[in-house]
């Protein structure tokens, strides 16, 4: 189940329906990427809104950060795979900020991976 975690968003309350959307377009950028065999409910997504969170000095020129966290690692989850996933939510992101104010905030995007093997995990 990925984790999909985006610091320093900008203004996702501040447009009707902003959070919902942003989820719902990152969303569909996972599930666009079939070699992940992902289904909508495997998705967990997270966004930390700079708006609504104190400003540390120079943040409001920070980059959107896109983080995803715990995705399986598989033999299907090549380095391919993972780096398409990257773009994917990158151009999402970028879209929806170009479609809510005509902005381009840099977007940079992390795509980690994690093998319970390796890892601690516990799920109950």
């Amino acid at each position: 189940m990925p984790l999909i975690v985006v610091h320093s968003a900008r203004r996702v309350d501040n447009y009707t329906g902003g959070a919902m959307e942003l989820r719902r377009l990152l969303r569909d950028a996972c599930l666009s990427i079939k070699e992940l065999k992902l289904s909508a409910s495997d998705i967990v997504i997270e966004i930390w809104d700079v708006s609504v969170n104190a400003f540390v000095e120079g943040e409001e020129h920070a980059p959107v950060v896109i983080v995803v966290e715990l995705l399986f690692d598989n033999p299907e989850r090549t380095i391919e795979v993972r780096r398409k996933l990257a773009e994917a939510l990158g151009k999402a992101a970028k879209g929806y900020y170009t479609m809510i104010d005509g902005s381009s905030w840099p977007v940079e995007v992390a795509v980690k991976r994690f093998s319970p093997e390796k890892d601690a995990f516990w799920n109950g």
